[in-house]
């Protein structure tokens, strides 16, 4: 039986997705398809427009069959992590067969070349890179200007945000040697990011900004109806919501108190607290903050893991950890039928009931679920009906 993963945030889920989950099945033949997706944070740093379980029911009215949840400590980090733990969580199920992912560039073996190139890290690259992020290039350009210096060639695809993500799963999937096979989709429609629109599609954050604007007659074009009604119905989170609490820890917080959290390097920490003091507007603080050097969403990131007091210590724990557990968010009569095998070969623990099924946990199988409580928890502060993470069933479609 084929069974196709994908890796996704939803957020919120949209016409692109829809098209991305038909297409998924029908270029793969699948007769099912999974989804891992982030909770409460996004990778892009930030909550997630709406919340996870409301996402999860989108996902699967949209054509998932099975939902499980991307663990915060790597949701919530750079690409790599990001990657690990999407690649690893679908390779440990033991029953998918294919892993797609959407792309601004349709040939697989030149994302294929790019991914070898950097997982090899010859001596050259190594120091080609240093030397790049001394001249205070980001990473992601100090890394690209290596790569292509040591293959000669332009490699545009590492610019684009949909192509880095498929790099990086390329790597892991490479670096498991899983039996489980790469999938492209051409990416539909507007590109990631991109504050417009194209007939019936447009990026997740010209989504947001509708939504967060109530202009919902322009997003109904957007997303299914069912996704638009939700939108309507229930109230949406950015990161302005926490911008008392931000500027708070950003005040009271010593300079090398900030060293400790992920990708604050030293420097770093200094631009951090120099422009708490007239923070009211987070993103005109983000803006402040980043640099050439210091993206925004490096910054966005590095203040979710403040909030969640989430330390470099804590991330390099997980590093390259495969977890012996799934979180199940969500699932359809396919979905249950599938879980039925990881409970038959009993690869791996089955959570669905945060509160029964804890227990079963141990060392950094439960520590990671703890992050995940903690995420909901946090999430929940400005809820208008808060709920219990660990008392919340998966929704059944």
């Amino acid at each position: 039986m084929r069974v196709v993963g994908i890796a996704a945030e939803y957020n919120p889920f949209h016409n692109g997705h829809s098209y991305h989950i038909e297409q998924s099945k029908k270029q793969t033949g699948a007769e099912a398809c999974v989804v891992v997706m982030s909770g409460q944070f996004s990778q892009r740093g930030g909550p997630c427009i709406l919340d996870k379980f409301e996402r999860t029911k989108m996902a699967l009215s949209g054509g998932a069959d099975l939902v499980i949840e991307l663990p915060y400590c790597y949701a919530g980090q750079s690409a790599e992590f990001f990657s690990w733990g999407c690649v690893g969580l679908l390779h440990q199920l033991g029953f998918v067969t294919h892993m797609s992912f959407g792309s601004e560039n349709d040939d697989m073996m030149r994302l294929k070349k790019i991914a070898k190139l950097l997982e090899q890290e010859t001596p050259e690259f190594k120091a080609d890179l240093k030397k790049y992020l001394k001249r205070g290039y980001s990473y992601p350009k100090a890394r690209q200007i290596a790569a292509e210096n040591n293959c000669g060639e332009l490699l545009p695809e590492m610019t684009k945000p949909n192509c880095i993500l498929g790099i990086e799963y390329l790597r892991v999937l490479a670096r498991l040697n899983t039996a489980i096979e790469p999938v492209l989709i051409m990416r539909k429609g507007a590109v990631h990011g991109e504050l417009t629109s194209q007939k019936k599609y447009a990026s997740a954050a010209y989504i947001r900004t509708l939504i967060k604007r109530k202009e919902f007659d322009t997003c109904e074009r957007f997303v299914p109806e069912s996704v638009l009604q939700t939108c309507q119905a229930v109230s949406s989170h950015d990161l302005q919501q926490f911008s008392a609490v931000l500027k708070y820890l950003l005040l009271v917080k010593r300079p090398e108190e900030l060293l400790v959290y992920p990708d604050v390097e030293i420097g770093l920490e200094n631009r951090l607290k120099s422009y708490a003091q007239e923070m009211d507007d987070v993103e005109n603080y983000i803006q402040q903050v980043s640099t050439s050097r210091y993206t925004k969403n490096r910054i966005r990131r590095i203040l979710v893991n403040l909030l969640m007091n989430f330390k470099e210590k804590d991330r390099l724990q997980f590093k390259n950890y495969l977890p012996s557990y799934v979180r199940i968010l969500g699932a359809n009569e396919m979905g249950r039928e599938l879980l039925k095998k990881c409970k038959e070969t009993e690869s791996l623990k089955i959570i669905s009931n945060v509160g029964r099924d804890i227990k079963r946990l141990k060392n950094k199988d439960l520590e990671m679920l703890t992050w995940d409580l903690q995420a909901s928890e946090l999430y929940q502060l400005y809820m208008s009906e808060p709920h219990k993470d660990y008392r919340k069933n998966p929704f059944n479609l």
